[in-house]
């Protein structure tokens, strides 16, 4: 339901989300779980799937993390940490505003471009092709040296 089916109405996405939600807030899902939840739900994000559900299921989630400290432990975790947390590990900021760039083509009639996940991979494929190339113009420079003699 959450990837995009054009055949499934609104209401029953709805329905499945707020199902979703009400199993990830109770007490037998630990906060771990939820972590992976919200890392599934951003890389819907960075693919451009389900923009707005994800989003309201990565808040829904981030809000049952309240402050508070674990009865044999000292350390606390608290939302606003969490989300901090969150936003660094999937650069939250630059895929969001990458997202809405795209939707404002779209609705404008205009070619939306490659999704963020396409961006970073491409990047990473650029990365690649440089390492690649250093390492064999690193190849061909040792081997133009010319080795010592010793007399």
């Amino acid at each position: 339901l959450a990837h995009g089916s054009k055949e499934v109405p609104t209401s029953i996405v709805e329905q499945a989300l707020t199902a979703h939600n009400k199993i990830l807030n109770s007490h037998y899902v630990t906060d771990d779980d939820k972590k992976l939840w919200m890392d599934r739900w951003a890389e819907d994000l960075k693919q451009g799937i389900m923009v707005h559900p994800a989003l309201q299921q990565i808040g829904a989630i981030a809000r049952t993390f309240a402050t508070y400290t674990y009865p044999r432990y000292t350390a606390s975790l608290d939302a606003a940490t969490m989300m901090k947390e969150f936003g660094t590990k999937h650069n939250i900021e630059t895929v969001l505003s990458k997202s809405l760039e795209r939707v404002f083509k779209i609705a404008r009639g205009q070619d939306p471009g490659p999704t963020f996940a396409e961006l970073e991979a491409a990047a990473e494929a650029e990365m690649v092709k440089a390492t690649d190339a250093a390492e064999a113009a690193e190849t061909l420079d040792s081997a133009d040296t010319p080795e010592s003699t010793d007399a």
